[in-house]
This record gives structure tokens, C-alpha cells and sequence, in this order.
């Protein structure tokens, strides 16, 4: 437990590159949803009227592309994992604080007590 200060600093580290990481896919997530909707937005026929002329059909034509769109789907499971590693990982950090707390107190403790034989 005395090195727990350097396993906070070291998990710490990890969960700032997870933050970059998960940045980086929110970021292209979201390039990607901004490619479909603006070619959505942007579809004609062949008699040159848009494609999806209300939001309702936009949407649900939106909703069906990231559907079957299957990098979106992988970028997604991927975001989701290093989300919910981030959250572990700061339990982990959150629990390693408070033994060394203890670790402190019970250290403070046993002086106290060997002060005052």
C-alpha cells in the first residue's frame, strides 16, 4: 500500500490517454454522422427533387444508414469499451486512494501509540 500514490499516478496516466482515445473516436463518429447526413440532406432523384423531403424521412433514412453502415457500428462497440475500461479503471483509482488513507491512518496510529509507551 506504501506505493499506491505511484499506482494512482500510473492509472491516471492510462485514464488521460483513454480520454484522448475516446476524443479521437467521438470525433470521428461524429465526422462520419455529419458525412450521411449532409449526403442525405443533399440526395436527388432523377427528376431532380430531393430524395427525403421532410425531416421525418431525413431521419429515418439517417437512422437506417448508421444502422447498416458497419464502421460506424465497430467505432461504436469500441467507444463503448474504452468507456466503461475508463470507468473501471477510476473505481480502481477511487479504491487505491482510500487504502492508502487507511494505510495513513493505521500508520499514524501505531506511532501515536509507540509515542506515548
Amino acid at each position: 500500500m506504501r506505493n499506491n500514490p505511484e499506482k494512482i499516478e500510473q492509472n491516471l496516466r492510462t485514464v488521460a490517454e483513454m480520454n484522448l482515445n475516446i476524443g479521437r473516436e467521438r470525433e470521428r463518429l461524429d465526422k462520419m454522422e455529419a458525412d450521411l447526413q449532409l449526403e442525405i440532406a443533399l440526395a436527388k432523384g432523377e427528376d431532380g427533387k430531393p430524395l427525403f423531403s421532410n425531416d421525418s424521412l431525413r431521419k429515418a433514412a439517417f437512422n437506417k444508414a448508421i444502422l447498416e453502415n458497419g464502421e460506424h457500428a465497430v467505432i461504436s462497440q469500441s467507444l463503448e469499451h474504452l468507456e466503461r475500461d475508463r470507468l473501471y479503471l477510476l473505481a480502481l483509482i477511487e479504491r487505491l486512494r482510500l487504502e492508502f488513507k487507511l494505510y495513513l491512518l493505521d500508520h499514524q496510529a501505531e506511532i501515536t501509540a509507540n509515542s506515548s509507551t
